[in-house]
């Protein structure tokens, strides 16, 4: 068991570290390049440290005082408040390509109960949850721009509140209070509540099912347990419908049972219940799914493709690197034309043409298309996102606002994945850990096969989040045992 822990912990840290190269190698400004050298070197210096005297370390890091971190999480919190609610000061320009499906569609909806793109839908039936709630956020409080912005303001908000309540402690506030404050002041988190995107919503459902699973972890009742696997496998099929990505988290949340399994091997009763949990969590999954499809497709009032052939076939592309291009645009246009052409079989004849360009590719060209993608998919999150709230703004000026937002902006999502690099010194007794690595592994692996975009993995800022978090804590605590309970009791005081 120690061993596979162990193997766990190694290969995470190996997929943070090709993280942090991708990142550095996309750094293009100087200035950010400079500060990302810096900041790595302090972790090697503190990293060798650690190894050599590190109950010396321990005590100056038990040095900085405790109020002083409680006060600056809440100041952290408030600036983060502050810059969401200025988000509707901004004048936007009217919302296009993929966000103006969005917020379109979900004002027809709010006026009609109809999903007025009915044949592009039919094709992507995991674009209508979106549409849909946004749809009666619109009938509540009137179709606007602002509005959009308000909804993911509120929900990125309670997804900062439920951290705090999922990582609370009897006696303790500094560790809730971390996880809350980075996620207020991340500017990544900050820039999407900008956006007609399903991006904050869904972030809010990964952290839904992380307290959901925080609190079925703490339950030491069987029945309750039950439950909890009951409750996260119908959350799970809901979420999976507003992406299909969820299916990440099942697995994870499998693999976790397993080692959990294994942990507890010559407990037969135990053994048992695991088992059955899992059962509980597939059965209540597929359930859901499968109603959840169901209600889509007489939503949209027509077939709904299952399949998904469109993202094999433009991730099988080497020329575009797997990422949205001209060309395959063109062909699903005029595949989209061909009016007798239904949602599913367009979506399996796209199913079948990306096997034959896999093929086609060859075993080198595949590899290296691999590669690629793992590129795209990690090392642009900052200024892509930086550069997609500026290309929706109605401003051509203020280049010096742009370059600080980016520089911070690069610098954060630095520092968040430098954080995760400390898995491999925090000697951390917490299992739950090894579920986050899971799902943060999992959540890039999934996309290599298909269509890519830096979009596509800024959710892994989630399990990101939490486990750097969880590593500066456990720092704090020596390590999350010699002083834990002293540290804990002075935060109260």
């Amino acid at each position: 068991m120690e061993n596979i822990k162990k193997g766990i912990k190694g290969l995470y840290f190996i997929f943070i570290l090709l993280n942090l190269c991708t990142v550095f190698s996309n750094t293009n400004v100087r200035s950010i390049k400079m500060v990302e050298i810096f900041l790595f070197a302090i972790f090697f210096v503190f990293f060798v440290s650690y190894k050599i005297k590190k109950d010396k370390l321990i005590q100056i890091v038990h040095r900085i005082p405790k109020r002083f971190i409680i006060v600056f999480s809440i100041i952290l919190i408030i600036i983060g408040l502050l810059a969401r609610v200025g988000l509707m000061f901004i004048k936007y320009n009217d919302p296009a390509s993929d966000y103006g499906t969005f917020f379109y569609n979900a004002a027809d909806f709010s006026e009609s109960n109809v999903i007025s793109a009915q044949r592009y839908i039919s094709i992507f039936p995991y674009l209508v949850p979106y549409i849909m709630v946004l749809g009666y956020v619109f009938k509540l409080v009137g179709v606007s721009y602002n509005a959009t912005i308000a909804f993911n303001v509120v929900l990125d908000v309670l997804s900062a509140i439920i951290l705090f309540i999922a990582f609370k402690k009897r006696t303790s506030y500094i560790r809730p209070l971390l996880i809350s404050a980075v996620w207020m002041i991340n500017p990544i988190n900050i820039i999407w509540c900008a956006f007609a995107a399903p991006i904050v919503i869904v972030n809010f459902l990964f952290i839904l099912l992380s307290t959901l699973f925080e609190f079925k972890e703490k339950q030491k009742d069987t029945w309750k347990i039950f439950s909890f696997e009951l409750i996260i496998g119908i959350i799970l099929g809901i979420a999976n419908s507003f992406r299909p990505i969820f299916i990440i988290f099942l697995i994870a949340l499998i693999l976790y049972e397993l080692l959990k399994l294994l942990q507890n091997i010559k407990n037969i009763k135990r053994v048992v219940s695991i088992v059955i949990g899992i059962f509980i969590l597939l059965i209540s999954y597929t359930f859901i799914s499968k109603i959840e499809f169901k209600y889509i497709q007489n939503i949209v009032g027509t077939e709904v493709a299952h399949s998904s052939g469109w993202t094999l076939y433009v991730g099988a592309n080497v020329e575009s690197n797997g990422t949205w291009n001209q060309s395959d645009g063109e062909k699903f246009i005029e595949k989209y034309n061909d009016i007798s052409n239904s949602a599913e079989n367009i979506q399996k004849e796209f199913q079948n043409e990306a096997i034959l360009r896999i093929k086609t590719n060859g075993k080198r060209a595949n590899i290296n298309l691999i590669k690629e993608k793992f590129k795209v998919l990690t090392q642009n999150m900052a200024g892509y996102s930086v550069d997609q709230f500026w290309n929706i703004q109605n401003r051509t000026e203020n280049e010096k606002y742009k370059k600080c937002v980016g520089f911070w902006t690069n610098i954060f999502v630095f520092i968040i994945i430098l954080l995760n690099l400390l898995v491999i010194i925090i000697q951390n007794d917490d299992l739950k850990m090894y579920m986050y690595m899971l799902l943060s592994i999992g959540l890039v692996i999934s996309h290599l096969l298909v269509e890519v975009s830096s979009r596509y993995t800024i959710h892994i800022i989630v399990p990101f989040s939490i486990i750097g978090v969880l590593n500066i804590y456990n720092l704090l605590k020596n390590n999350g045992k010699d002083n834990a309970k002293i540290y804990d009791k002075a935060e109260c005081k």
